[in-house]
């Protein structure tokens, strides 16, 4: 049994999911992305994992005439801690009332980012403020499937082609229960490139990291900032021009490599909503009251009517 070809794997894991028999494992290749390895003393060619794979089965995504909206959330604080103006947040809580479940991508045991499940308004908060490393998925799909047959909202989010694997794991969009968001998508780092930047940076200071900031908003939402908490009390702001990682992943030095050919770059998105940053939002209110005041704006593309 073969899989998609390794240059355009994305790393979605939706063949993990599937696997009815554990035949497939995750392991990092030599760039330090998860890819799938198949064992074969356990593998029955039964044909469960390509029939899932999105770059072999290929998702069809909705065509529907999309409406886009520059959102920020009311919650003054909310919206600060937030990459943009908070939106996902606002989505996320309304699942959360709803008694679902919210699955994205959080630090899971610094410097790993993986996909967890949050259960309360309280929990959102680890998935406030952009990643820029590709997230483990693990078994979240499974997790998703099992929800949804026992008659829970769920909202996923994560990356366009995360969204893809989910869908290409359930078979159909499962409308009423699951909610999806991607992001308008750079792409995704090596995991093994920022756990070798960091320990860089914690040999250089001679102190552990307590927290990453990514994008923080103390100097602005436009003045792209990283801010970084040490054991030892000290903090560090960085412009992204002066931050090695960030540099790097703004030139495209350790992307994914089929993140070069990611057929979702564009409009056609398999997600119900899209999120992204709203540059150059300029507000038409004449009392100003919806003007970009450089603390965080979103835009939001709904690509279905569910999303809407």
């Amino acid at each position: 049994m073969k899989l998609c070809d390794k240059s355009v794997c994305t790393g979605c894991a939706a063949c993990l999911n599937a696997c009815p028999f554990g035949a497939i494992v995750f392991e990092p290749n030599a760039e330090g992305f998860g890819s799938p390895i198949i064992q074969e003393s356990k593998c029955i060619n039964c044909g469960k994992c390509r029939s899932v794979c999105p770059q072999i089965a290929k998702i069809s995504c909705p065509t529907e005439t999309k409406r886009v909206f520059a959102c920020w959330h009311i919650d003054k604080n909310i919206r600060r801690q937030s990459t943009s103006g908070g939106a996902f947040t606002a989505l996320a809580e309304d699942i959360i009332r709803q008694c679902g479940n919210v699955y994205g991508a959080a630090f899971d045991g610094f410097p790993k980012v993986s996909h967890v499940c949050v259960d309360s308004i309280e929990g959102l908060r680890r998935f406030q403020g952009s990643k820029y490393v590709q997230s483990e998925i693990g078994r979240t799909f499974s997790a998703v499937k099992s929800d949804i047959q026992k008659g829970r909202r769920v909202l996923f989010s994560g990356t366009p082609c995360q969204v893809a694997g989910l869908y290409a794991f359930l078979g159909k969009r499962h409308e009423g229960l699951l909610t999806t968001v991607d992001l308008v998508c750079h792409g995704v780092p090596s995991p093994m490139v920022f756990k070798d930047y960091v320990q860089w940076v914690e040999r250089k200071t001679n102190a552990a990291i307590d927290e990453y900031h990514f994008r923080d908003k103390d100097i602005g939402w436009y003045l792209h900032s990283t801010k970084i908490k040490f054991s030892d009390g000290r903090r560090i702001t960085e412009n992204f021009f002066k931050n090695p990682y960030f540099r790097g992943f703004l030139r495209n030095y350790f992307l994914r490599q089929s993140c070069h050919s990611c057929q979702y770059a564009g409009l056609n998105r398999p997600s119900d909503i899209t999120l992204a940053d709203f540059w150059g939002y300029q507000g038409k209110r004449k009392d100003g009251q919806d003007r970009d005041d450089d603390k965080g704006v979103s835009m939001v593309m709904l690509n279905t009517r569910a999303g809407a």
